[in-house]
């Protein structure tokens, strides 16, 4: 079964790709994604969310900055490089259980992309 930070570097290479499908890829069925005041609960709506990415991300991208991972508990910090939402940054805070992310939070530093 794949460690805490595997899932997270895993799900990195999806986003750095610009795939919906393989940033969805390592969500849980039941998986909720909480981003601001929206909330996605389980893999279906997680994708459909993760469709709207490329298009708001291009021609930018994300770029990591660093990765903390301990047990089931993960943390990204990352901030947005180009395209619309140039200078944009955050931290994503994860719960992985069986290989899975079963919790996301996207805190954002300032105004949203």
């Amino acid at each position: 079964m794949r460690t805490t930070r595997q899932v997270i570097d895993d799900h990195l290479v999806g986003v750095s790709g610009g795939d919906p499908v393989a940033m969805a890829l390592d969500y849980a069925p039941d998986a909720v994604l909480l981003r601001g005041a929206d909330r996605y609960d389980g893999h279906d709506a997680i994708l459909e969310y993760f469709r709207t990415v490329p298009g708001r991300l291009a021609p930018g991208r994300v770029e990591v900055h660093r990765v903390d991972a301990d047990g089931e508990r993960g943390s990204i910090w990352w901030r947005l490089v180009g395209g619309p939402g140039d200078g944009s940054s955050g931290r994503d805070d994860l719960i992985v259980r069986d290989g899975l992310i079963v919790s996301q939070i996207v805190n954002l530093d300032g105004a949203d992309f």
